[in-house]
């Protein structure tokens, strides 16, 4: 199945310095519903990473679903999920992402970024609902 994929200038050139600050490879991962922007294997698990061009609210919103889409289908399971930004969302954005344990990276300055990770705590809660592992109350009764 083909399909056409749009990527802005401005997500490219974001991507390829976030890419270069990392100094890694760039390595998307293609999934049932996409491709990501990036994917690490880490000795913890698998990280995605989707990157917008905007910090508001819609692209935040963006990131949150498609990061949630892709997580089940890492090859190993996902331990971190990070939303890329050219600067730091508003506090709404940010408690958005971290209600579901999802880090925020954003720019900083040119060739530099910073991370404001989730609670650790939130984020161990979620990992079973990204990986795809929770059970219904229904199912264990």
């Amino acid at each position: 199945m083909e399909r056409e994929l749009v990527i802005h200038r401005s997500e490219s050139l974001l991507l390829g310095e976030y890419i270069a600050f990392l100094g890694i490879e760039h390595k998307p991962l293609r999934v049932p519903s996409g491709i990501t922007d990036l994917h690490l294997d880490k000795p913890e698990g698998s990280e995605v990473v989707e990157m917008k061009r905007a910090s508001r609210g819609r692209f935040v919103r963006e990131a949150l679903a498609q990061l949630l889409d892709y997580a089940p289908h890492t090859p190993g399971p996902a331990a971190r999920l990070t939303a890329l930004f050219p600067t730091l969302p508003d506090e709404q954005c940010l408690a958005l992402l971290h209600r579901y344990g999802i880090d925020c990276a954003y720019r900083t300055s040119p060739n530099s970024f910073a991370c404001v990770d989730a609670p650790g705590d939130v984020r161990a809660a979620m990992t079973p609902f990204w990986r795809d592992e929770w059970k219904s109350s229904e199912e264990d009764g």
